[in-house]
């Protein structure tokens, strides 16, 4: 495993600029663009607006970063997450639908995503996912930072293919 990369179960994550899907893509370069604004600190999460990619909101998960990653709590939860995913986490952090094992590969996954400003790829299936439908996924996870540059919201992409 390189120094970039991290497992999760049944995926492979790691730090890249190339994307494969175009919904991934899209959102790698919507997501450059507003780091563009801001280069010094970070991509801010006051200039991302789920509205400038209105297409991609099924698919998208928006969580806020609880005490620096202890913990993240879904602001949005698009409607095909909740069907790939088998449930609606609107409001929920992760502590309320992970345990064991899974909980702490995502906050692994997590806290890689908000460690710097860079894109994440993960390919793969969830395999701790109950009743996933999917065979295969490319998602993407982007870090959005507060003016003071400190991690504070993060937004993931899933691209569900079979």
């Amino acid at each position: 495993m390189r120094e970039n990369e991290l497992q999760l179960d049944g995926c492979i994550v790691e730090a890249t600029t190339e994307f494969n899907r175009v919904s991934t893509s899209k959102m790698y370069e919507y997501w450059s663009s507003i780091c563009d604004k801001s280069p010094d600190i970070g991509p801010q999460h006051t200039d991302f607006e789920l509205t400038d990619i209105i297409e991609c909101t099924p698919f998208i998960m928006y969580k806020d970063v609880i005490d620096s990653g202890y913990d993240f709590r879904n602001r949005y939860w698009g409607t095909e997450i909740a069907l790939a995913f088998s449930h609606e986490a609107t409001g929920k952090s992760l502590r309320e639908y992970y345990s064991g094992e899974p909980l702490k590969q995502v906050l692994e996954v997590s806290n890689f995503v908000i460690s710097g400003v860079h894109a994440v790829k993960i390919l793969g299936k969830l395999k701790f996912v109950d009743n996933y439908k999917f065979s295969d996924f490319e998602a993407i996870y982007l870090p959005l930072f507060d003016n003071s540059g400190s991690p504070s919201r993060f937004v993931a992409l899933y691209d569900f293919f079979v």
